[in-house]
């Protein structure tokens, strides 16, 4: 995703839905998450994930909410910078 976005402009919001590739697509997405700090709206398809996706995100000063009651996968989340307050939201 880094790489992608160096030939086009940053995205402000990133809707991912990759079928259990999460992690590999924010490993590649350093870069975007550090400096455009952009809203993300991700569908978490598994455990592994999502304890990656959360630890990745709390790393980055991301905070989160999941948009689903179920514990079940799979699961919407939604995260943004610790800068920007949640009542920007209508979550």
């Amino acid at each position: 995703m880094d790489r992608l976005a160096k030939g086009f402009t940053a995205p402000n919001v990133i809707k991912m839905d990759v079928e259990g590739a999460e992690s590999e697509v924010l490993k590649g997405a350093v870069r975007i998450f550090e400096s455009v700090r952009p809203l993300l709206i991700c569908e978490v398809h598994d455990a592994i994930n999502e304890e990656f996706v959360t630890s990745w995100l709390e790393g980055k000063r991301y905070r989160m909410q999941w948009l689903d009651s179920s514990p079940r996968f799979p699961r919407q989340l939604f995260g943004w910078p610790v800068e920007r307050h949640e009542s920007e939201f209508q979550i």
